[in-house]
């Protein structure tokens, strides 16, 4: 599908666009199967050599292209998040001179790898470069690579669980925990929902792949940003055909997910686990809890500005998006980040959104980060969460061109 494209500057945002979604989730089997274990593996480094590669090719090319036209509110939200941007580094820069507690050469490199260079630089270059026609290549590209590898990583398990080689019953790896596991099964589950199979027992099977890989990484955040995706969906579009069919897919699952575990020994009662989320034996949400609390305390040192970059007890984010700018950069990145949160989702509803289903996709997954981050990762590193974000901006004027051209043919007196 790849080599459909004759230019090679959409080849080249095809293949950034991958890399850098999910790169490491495509080539963790690879890894795993080839025995790495290490936290920086040879697959791992070549990767992200990639990645940096394809970015700054991607950046010269932009440079050198002055035919671009960007619409006013896709510059607002640019710079809007631009502004956040610097505005935590100003932190980070702060902390890193004045608290080495606090901040250490280790965060600094995963910050300017993560943060400056794959989310804020990555999603701005994406959001200027990408057409419909792209991201409809690339999305179709990546339901198909995250269904093998899914499918890879769940036997992976499976098979390491069955030989008692492993004694942790969520499903993960090394270099890919269960959260990032239920991330992408959740995506594969809603680019099916927005760009569906011709052949129903595939799309049955996505389906199916994608929810046990769900339950068996156990994540909280990505279960409920699918749940908040699937509610929003059948409310805006509700038919007896989708219920049904959603019905019919969550027995088939049920079904599925029993019999497997049961054969392989994997025998874990996930209503009683669920029944204690949130309670006094989930470890995972009392550290959470702390977090947010000492978080809270943090802002409430320097609510203008913020206090630090990270969590002082742990050196480490909070774990949620809202806290986490509150907590480091104070009621002014709180201002700016509802903002544009709000003129991303204003400027969606605005445009007609029945005419495309790319962006009504890139609108739901981007949802479904937003969620997603309230329980789970770091605002700053979130790279898929700002390429979505900024994504929906030239997608929204493109649609509402093709409106306006449908119009004008209709009416040829406007």
């Amino acid at each position: 599908m790849l080599f459909k494209y004759n230019d090679l500057e959409k080849r080249l945002i095809y293949i950034t666009i991958i890399l850098l979604l999910y790169g490491f989730y495509i080539l963790s089997p690879v890894s795993k199967f080839l025995g790495y274990t290490e936290d920086i593996s040879p697959i791992t480094i070549v990767l992200r050599i990639c990645q940096v590669i394809f970015l700054f090719l991607l950046f010269f090319i932009s440079v050198k292209t002055d035919n671009r036209r960007i619409k006013f509110t896709h510059l607002i939200a640019i710079m809007s998040v631009v502004c956040i941007y610097i505005m935590f580094t100003y932190r980070v820069f702060i902390d890193s001179i004045y608290s080495e507690k606090f901040i250490d050469d280790s965060y600094l490199l995963e910050y300017f790898v993560f943060g400056l260079l794959f989310s804020l630089l990555a999603s701005i270059l994406i959001s200027i470069n990408s057409t419909r026609e792209l991201l409809l290549e690339v999305m179709v590209s990546l339901k198909v690579l995250l269904l093998i590898s899914t499918v890879l990583i769940i036997s992976l398990f499976l098979l390491d669980f069955s030989s008692g080689g492993l004694t942790n019953i969520r499903a993960g790896f090394e270099r890919l925990n269960p959260i990032s596991i239920g991330r992408a099964s959740a995506v594969l589950i809603i680019i099916e929902m927005f760009i569906p199979s011709k052949h129903k027992l595939l799309s049955l099977l996505i389906f199916i792949v994608g929810s046990t890989g769900l339950l068996l990484s156990l994540a909280r955040g990505p279960m409920l940003g699918l749940a908040v995706v699937l509610f929003i969906f059948v409310l805006g579009s509700f038919s007896l055909k989708k219920i049904t069919y959603l019905v019919i897919s969550l027995f088939a699952i049920i079904i599925i997910y029993t019999s497997v575990s049961q054969f392989v020994g994997y025998n874990v009662d996930l209503i009683e686990m669920f029944s204690k989320v949130g309670g006094s034996e989930d470890q995972s949400a009392n550290q959470r809890f702390s977090l947010y609390i000492s978080a809270f305390e943090q802002f409430s040192n320097s609510p203008f500005i913020g206090d630090r970059a990270v969590e002082i007890n742990t050196n480490y984010y909070p774990h949620n998006f809202l806290i986490e700018v509150m907590m480091s950069i104070g009621a002014v990145g709180l201002v700016v980040f509802i903002f544009i949160n709000i003129i991303t989702i204003a400027v969606y509803f605005s445009s007609n959104i029945i005419l495309d289903k790319i962006l009504k996709l890139v609108f739901y997954l981007y949802i479904f980060y937003f969620v997603n981050g309230m329980f789970s990762g770091s605002l700053f590193q979130s790279k898929e969460y700002w390429i979505l974000l900024l994504l929906i901006f030239p997608l929204a004027s493109k649609v509402n061109s093709i409106n306006d051209s449908f119009s004008c043919i209709r009416n040829p007196s406007r």
